[in-house]
């Protein structure tokens, strides 16, 4: 049987802009899929359980992972700032604002000097999803057009060109009207 991809798995409210599963039982029997060793050397199975874990609302589960996933990244690479933004991701499902928006500007932080553009239009976008959900619409599409604007430069996947219209679109519906 051929295992769905992650983002087969899934699609966005466009309401909330989080992400919905599909087949929750499917994506349950991933992430114990998933969860056989070894992990520690595989940062992409882990990236996908830690995601996994908080679309199916396992969210204690998912932050552990994702500090421990954290913890075995180096300093400032690339697969640390990957990990830091699944954890803040985490974190914001879990009403942790605070903390997820603290991880999210030090990861864009990190991907800027990293120069990776495509690493940057995920922080963006994340970034915004948590503005989002803390009902600041505006800091929110300001952030989904950082995003869109990256994919476009490096030819991103459509999906992901598509995801961050959709919250651009989500963000300017909630503004309020001024006139």
């Amino acid at each position: 049987m051929t295992c769905p991809t992650l983002n087969q798995v899934y699609r966005i409210d466009d309401e909330t802009l989080r992400e919905v599963l599909t087949d929750p039982a499917a994506a349950a029997e991933r992430v114990a899929e998933l969860a056989q060793p070894p992990l520690d050397d595989q940062p992409g199975p882990v990236g996908e359980r830690i995601s996994l874990l908080r679309m199916l609302g396992r969210l204690d589960e998912a932050e552990a992972l994702g500090r421990h996933a954290l913890s075995l990244a180096a300093k400032g690479s690339r697969r640390a700032v990957a990990a830091s933004l699944r954890l803040a991701h985490v974190l914001q499902w879990q009403g942790r604002f605070d903390e997820a928006d603290d991880r999210f500007t030090r990861a864009l932080a990190d991907a800027t000097r990293l120069g990776d553009d495509t690493l940057l239009a995920f922080a963006h976008q994340h970034y915004g999803k948590s503005l989002f959900d803390q009902g600041r619409a505006a800091a929110a599409a300001e952030q989904f057009g950082a995003a869109l604007r990256l994919r476009e430069a490096v030819d991103a996947p459509a999906d992901q060109l598509a995801s961050s219209r959709q919250a651009i679109d989500a963000a300017r519906s909630r503004r309020p009207t001024i006139g």
